[in-house]
């Protein structure tokens, strides 16, 4: 069974890695295409796939949180000016604010 994961990794693996011409690309759809493993494999890389790009909008969404928090808590800027220089919804920059306004921490603020 071993060997049949580490065959279906494999496979995926030069799916994801190499380019095969016409010939080669057919001649190796049909040595896989009933391989229930490498079916599986795939599925799992796309569900992995799907992690990180979770992960890095959380990532991006968390340093866009941070810099707006430092922004409105500066003073230096209306949140007119933080609209206009960042592009973010009036309505987003003005929920931040608030929350600053009433007393809470910006990681207590950020959205899961």
């Amino acid at each position: 069974m071993a060997n049949e994961k580490q065959k279906a990794t494999l496979f995926s693996l030069i799916d994801q890695t190499m380019q095969l011409n016409k010939e080669e690309n057919d001649r190796y759809l049909s040595l896989i295409e009933k391989d229930i493993l490498y079916k599986e494999t795939k599925m799992l890389q796309s569900i992995e796939e799907v992690g990180i790009e979770k992960g890095i909008e959380k990532g991006i969404e968390k340093e866009r949180f941070s810099l707006l928090s430092k922004l409105i808590q500066s003073g230096m800027l209306t949140i007119d000016q933080i609209v206009q220089a960042t592009g973010q919804q009036y309505d987003y920059i003005k929920q931040i604010a608030d929350q600053i306004n009433r007393g809470f921490f910006a990681d207590q603020l950020i959205k899961e």
